[in-house]
């Protein structure tokens, strides 16, 4: 079983006015605060994750 991940998209539908994120098969559809919270979530961790490759 693989864990690569090959289709993510990510886009703002105007008709539910939410972020849409599709990766593979799965969709999560986010607020404008949900998707605030989870970038700065993100950048932190990243930040945080030491650097694996040059």
């Amino acid at each position: 079983m693989s864990n690569e991940i090959k289709n993510i998209k990510f886009h703002f539908d105007v008709d539910k006015n939410k972020y849409v994120l599709k990766i593979g098969d799965k969709i999560f559809e986010f607020s404008r605060e949900e998707s605030i919270s989870l970038h700065n979530h993100l950048n932190r961790v990243l930040k945080a994750t030491p650097i694996l490759f040059n």
